[in-house]
């Protein structure tokens, strides 16, 4: 069994998308298994982003993660990682393919709908960077 990690974004939490998003996604087999509102400060953005720090977008990245509350995740299924990326679809929605969900309820490349773990060391980071061992439930 392997594990993935996600944001729903800011754009797709002002349009309360969230409960359709968390859908499909079980509707594609995988298993929740954490769930967490939080709104992110500038400070903790920029930790989270840091692999970006020196790209041309990363202000703009970190303004936007900070605009509204996400909605953090842990899902649970064989191939979770490269599963879970290619329901999510490419970063730009205009150029994912039909029925991901980027290309579903995204906007635009900086205002994508979702973050998907990329590697299984992405994955380790990125959950403990929201959750603890104990707020998981592994089934």
């Amino acid at each position: 069994m392997q594990y993935s990690f996600g944001i729903i974004k800011p754009d797709a939490m002002k349009k309360k998308l969230y409960g359709k998003i968390l859908d499909d996604i079980a509707n594609a087999g995988f298993k929740l298994i954490g769930l967490k509102l939080f709104h992110l400060t500038e400070e903790k953005a920029k930790n989270f982003y840091a692999m970006h720090a020196d790209k041309p977008f990363f202000n703009e990245l970190i303004r936007y993660m900070c605009l509204s509350p996400v909605l953090c995740f842990v899902v649970q299924k064989e191939n979770a990682i490269f599963d879970f990326r290619e329901l999510t679809g490419n970063t730009d929605p205009k150029k994912a393919e039909e029925n991901t969900l980027r290309f579903k309820y995204g906007e635009s490349i900086s205002a994508n709908a979702l973050h998907a773990s990329d590697s299984e060391e992405s994955f380790d980071r990125e959950w403990r960077f929201f959750f603890t061992q104990e707020e998981l439930f592994f089934y």
